[in-house]
Formats: structure tokens, sequence, C-alpha cells
């Protein structure tokens, strides 16, 4: 059974939280991209999953892993370097993220499973991802 955990950023009422709904338990969700692979090949895979037309998971084990793929998944939708952002995630950088690029960013990462969902949260909030 999946635990789902939502997270975010304080933002205007209305807005959707950037990390709602994103971390769940590990179960039965395939996993295309993990967060211990490196910076080219993350790059290549996410050239392909942003612009397949559907979702996918990632998995990671801990918050700076998910640090790694949130920043690399915006920096390949935004046309910006992948392997910067996955070689040195920028948690500030991916809490400024704008409306638009949120709501892209939810269709195509739609979950990062990670071993503890309350573990990780708190991890993320740490490095100010709340």
């Amino acid at each position: 059974m999946a635990t789902f955990l939502t997270l975010g950023m304080p933002k205007p009422e209305g807005h959707r939280p950037l990390l709602a709904g994103l971390l769940v338990e590990a179960g039965e969700l395939p996993v295309e991209l993990s967060a211990d692979v490196g910076p080219s090949e993350a790059a290549d895979a996410l050239a392909f999953l942003v612009h397949s037309g559907r979702g996918f998971a990632a998995c990671a084990d801990d918050g700076t892993g998910v640090l790694r793929v949130l920043a690399a998944t915006v920096a390949a939708l935004r046309g910006d370097d992948v392997r910067a952002a996955w070689s040195v995630p920028d948690p500030a950088w991916v809490a400024l993220v704008p409306d638009p690029a949120a709501e892209a960013l939810r269709e195509v990462l739609v979950h990062v499973v990670v071993p503890d969902v309350a573990r990780v949260a708190a991890e993320l909030a740490e490095l100010g991802l709340t």
C-alpha cells in the first residue's frame, strides 16, 4: 500500500504546492529514473521522459535524491543544463519554480518513490522544501 504525503512552500491561497502528492513509499509503482544514476544518464532519460506525453515515476533514497530529481526535471522542461542541475541541485531554485513550470512538472513527474515518506519529507524541509 502506497502512502502519500503532501508538501509545499507557502503560496497564495488557491495555489497548489509544488510537491503535493509527489512522495510515495515503495510499492508497485514502476520506476523509470533513479536518483542514483550519473548526470549523463539522467539527462538522456529526462530528454525522453519529459517529452513522452505521459507521466513517470522516479525513485530516491533520501531528500537529496528527491531534490536532484526535481531540479533536473525542471531543468529538462525549461531547456536548462540538466547535467548541472543533477550534479549540483539548488533547493532555492526549485522552491521558486513559477506556477506554469510547477504544473508542467506535476504532469511529467508523477511520483518519487522513497523508502520512508516521513523521513524524506523531514530532509526536504531541512533543505527549505516543505
